[in-house]
């Protein structure tokens, strides 16, 4: 009788793992550096990983595209900023990552539903 050294459940508790890891990196990235321009391709090579790979194993774990996941965090970050400071939304737009106060508006009101001023009169 033969005892096989490494067991298909073994390796795929070692590659869950890993991939834990790899996605844990590349949130923590994604939310240290939400105010600076991410770009798919400077993400994929923290992985290891061609854009292409990238795009399709983030989506795999996030049910998102990286662009959507990465809007929908800036958002939320500024729903935050909106709430608890009294910064102007040009500020807070910026601190989130937008280049320009016009992109922020209209990704705001895609994801709320609402322009941020409205957000601010309704929720403070």
């Amino acid at each position: 009788s033969k005892q096989l050294l490494s067991k298909a459940s073994n390796f795929s508790l070692n590659s869950n793992k890993k991939q834990t890891a790899r996605f844990e990196t590349v949130i923590n990235f994604i939310i240290e550096n939400i105010n600076q321009r991410l770009t798919v391709t400077e993400l994929s090579e923290k992985c290891n990983m061609v854009p292409q790979s990238f795009c399709r194993w983030f989506k795999q774990h996030t049910g998102h595209s990286f662009i959507t996941f990465l809007n929908k965090t800036r958002v939320q970050q500024a729903c935050q900023l909106i709430l608890n400071s009294d910064q102007s939304m040009q500020s807070i737009a910026y601190q989130v990552g937008y280049e320009n106060i016009s992109h922020f508006n209209r990704t705001f009101k895609k994801f709320m539903e609402q322009s941020p001023t409205q957000f601010k009169k309704r929720v403070g």
